[in-house]
C-alpha cells in the first residue's frame, strides 16, 4: 500500500495492482533504479504528479497509478500480500495461487488456441 512513497522503488518494487508482475510495464527502469514513488506525489496538494506520470510511463501504467488512492496523513508504505483478503502472507494463500495457476495451465493444454496459418500472417 502506498503511503508516503518513501520506501517504494518505482522500477524495482512490486507496487501496482497488476497481477502477476505488480510493476510498471513502461521500460524506464534503466533511468534510475533508486527512484522512489514519493517523487511521483505532490504532497502539498495530495495528488499524483500528472505531468511527471505522463512523461515517465505508458498510458496503461498512468491509469493504474491514478487509481491508487493517496492518504493525506502520509503514513509509511506498507507491504501487503495481494493474494489474500487480509493482505497477509500465508501458506494457504500461496497454495491457492499455485492451484489456480495449475488450473489455468491445464485449461490451456486441454483447449489450445489454434490460429490458421493464413489468419496469423494475413494471407
Amino acid at each position: 500500500m502506498i503511503g508516503n512513497g518513501e520506501k517504494v522503488r518505482i522500477w524495482e518494487d512490486r507496487w501496482l495492482p497488476r497481477p502477476y508482475s505488480f510493476r510498471p510495464v513502461t521500460a524506464g527502469r534503466a533511468a534510475d533504479p533508486t527512484k522512489r514513488v514519493a517523487e511521483l506525489i505532490d504532497k502539498d496538494s495530495g495528488v499524483w504528479k500528472e505531468q511527471v506520470l505522463r512523461a515517465s510511463f505508458l498510458p496503461c501504467d498512468v491509469e493504474i497509478i491514478f487509481s491508487l488512492p493517496l492518504c493525506q496523513a502520509w503514513p509509511e508504505d506498507k507491504l501487503i500480500w495481494h493474494f489474500s483478503t487480509n493482505g497477509k502472507f500465508s501458506v494457504k494463500s500461496t497454495y491457492q495461487v499455485e492451484r489456480a495457476n495449475l488450473h489455468v495451465q491445464r485449461a490451456t493444454l486441454v483447449n489450445p488456441v489454434i490460429i490458421p496459418f493464413g489468419g496469423l500472417f494475413g494471407d
